[in-house]
């Protein structure tokens, strides 16, 4: 190899030059540089960094305040409702997704979102497209928390379910922490009217659920928690039900493990990130392209869990292209027990090629930590790759859509860093990684189930 290091003058970083040869060549080689224009502008959405923001710029719409509060619905697709409009990179601070037909109050409006009037202090944000207005002015909803239902074991798999009265349709968010002696605590807190229960009913001997307790924290806002048994939250979804909210709290699967079979009576659904002609993802040095080396590991991966007795279901099989929302309600909608994304990462040239390299995990949810902590740890202990961080509150749709499910992100390497591409395009690295992901994902069940799984 002959190297040498060209500091360009046109205001770049130093990048290093590696030509090979062929054997009996002269040692005199020209090289010919070239420094492409940068873009003008960055694109609407793209910050140039991974979670930076973007300032706000002379061109935000402005806020307009509405003299009265207006009365919404959310409709068919449901709403993202965020604590601000600044762009963060994939998703904002979100804080909750409200199901069709929740009522709202809408008293201001910039640009293609309204602002949302939770209590007479506290506000949010939804997408306008997402909400339909009714014509008339909002008032004081009336809502009252009233009496609660807890049914153990009636589920599919044996969740429990706790009803909650839900009328008028007032918007809610759900938030997952542990309570002061580890256990996990699931709540919801509801805005608008006041605590009004007099009866907390526990029926059929709860499986997962052990306490419900309800609380009014400040005016307008009452709380729902349910303590859980043990130390595990497997997953938990919150659903629309006629004039209930019904929350659903999952178990850990029941395996059923041979030592041929570590992983038998598992489920598994996993997505190849981008895809189709248009969504590549990132592109490599060579032209590698994000979408291919994602469903090549992703097979792979399909096929080291299935020789461990798991079953498998793929979002996204061959040039599918589904948007990050139909990916996570695809994925929730096969009732499996996990959810894993593959990627593989990209870093723009700012900092030079070389510098962004590395493996990460991400999660979004509290109880999917613990799936992205072990595979994680596999990750680096086969691949030797550096270190890039277990990254959680990460915000990509289908991590984020996917709470019955513990649900991680694998970002396999950097495909912008060129020693990294090679190793993606290796296909002994590409099994090398694939069996990782799987052998974390049996660390994690097997040690969040409590089963022996013999020869995991």
């Amino acid at each position: 190899f002959v190297r040498d290091k060209i500091a360009l003058a046109m205001g770049l970083n130093p990048i290093e030059l590696r030509v090979l040869a062929p054997s009996g060549a002269s040692r005199r080689t020209e090289l010919q540089i070239t420094r492409d224009a940068p873009p003008a502008t960055i694109a609407a959405g793209q910050p140039p960094h991974p979670g930076a923001t973007e300032p706000p710029g002379a061109t935000e719409p402005p806020l307009v305040n509405w003299p009265a509060a207006q009365a919404y619905l959310v409709g068919e697709g449901g709403a993202e409702l965020t604590w601000g409009l600044h762009q963060v990179r994939l998703g904002g601070p979100n804080l909750a997704e409200l199901p069709a037909g929740t009522q709202l109050a809408v008293d201001g409006q910039r640009g293609d979102f309204l602002r949302v009037r939770l209590t007479g202090d506290y506000e949010a944000w939804a997408p306008a497209r997402s909400l339909m207005p009714t014509g008339a002015t909002a008032t004081a909803s009336g809502f009252t928390l009233g009496n609660l239902l807890l049914s153990g074991g009636v589920a599919a798999g044996g969740g429990d379910v706790l009803s909650i009265p839900w009328k008028p349709k007032v918007p809610y968010a759900v938030r997952v922490f542990r309570g002061p002696e580890g256990q996990p605590v699931l709540e919801l807190e509801f805005f608008g009217g006041h605590l009004a229960t007099t009866w907390i009913t526990h029926r059929f001997n709860p499986q997962v659920v052990e306490v419900v307790n309800v609380a009014q924290t400040q005016r307008e806002r009452t709380l729902v928690r349910l303590t859980l048994r043990g130390k595990t939250l497997w997953g938990y979804s919150v659903q629309a039900a006629g004039d209930q909210l019904q929350v659903t709290v999952r178990p850990a699967p029941v395996l059923t493990p041979t030592p041929a079979r570590p992983l038998s009576g598992l489920h598994v659904v996993l997505e190849a990130g981008h895809g189709g002609p248009s969504n590549l993802g990132a592109v490599g040095i060579t032209g590698a392209r994000e979408k291919d080396v994602n469903l090549a590991v992703t097979w792979l991966l399909k096929e080291e869990l299935e020789a461990s007795g798991a079953r498998v279901s793929m979002v996204r099989e061959a040039e599918e292209n589904p948007t990050p929302t139909q990916r996570g309600r695809m994925a929730a909608a096969t009732g499996a027990h996990l959810f894993v994304s593959v990627h593989a990462n990209s870093a723009d040239t700012e900092d030079g090629y070389q510098r962004a390299k590395g493996a990460s995990v991400f999660y979004k949810h509290e109880h999917g930590r613990l799936l992205a902590s072990a595979i994680h740890r596999r990750f680096l202990q086969a691949t030797a790759l550096p270190d890039y961080g277990l990254i959680g509150n990460f915000n990509y749709a289908p991590t984020r859509l996917n709470t019955a499910m513990p649900a991680a992100l694998v970002e396999l390497a950097f495909l912008s860093n060129p020693q990294e591409e090679a190793l993606l395009l290796d296909p002994a690295m590409r099994a090398k990684m694939a069996k990782a992901i799987r052998d974390g994902i049996g660390d994690f069940v097997c040690q969040s189930t409590g089963v022996s799984c013999a020869g995991q």
